[in-house]
């Protein structure tokens, strides 16, 4: 007979899983490759502010940002990549 504080024959048994557990297909994400810049404090201090302004107005995140601030210097310059 269980002790009066023994709970452990009262659990229910674990079911065991016949069946393997089915695959998730992973979520196609873009392709990006991390470029490090050295910049001002200044700059980086801005740029941080910016971030969590628009991470709460807009949802876009850092390198969103970074992506989009490209884009605009290369429309600036009109650059439209190199032809090697």
């Amino acid at each position: 007979m269980p002790s009066k504080n023994d709970l452990s024959s009262l659990k229910k048994p674990k079911k065991e899983n016949i069946l393997p557990k089915p695959k998730k297909e992973p979520a196609l994400k873009k392709s990006r490759k991390v470029k490090g810049f050295y910049i001002s404090d200044s700059v980086r201090e801005k740029f941080e502010q910016l971030v969590l302004v628009e991470k709460q107005r807009s949802g876009k995140n850092s390198p969103e940002l970074v992506e989009e601030a490209l884009n605009l210097l290369f429309d600036k310059y009109n650059f439209k990549g190199l032809n090697i």
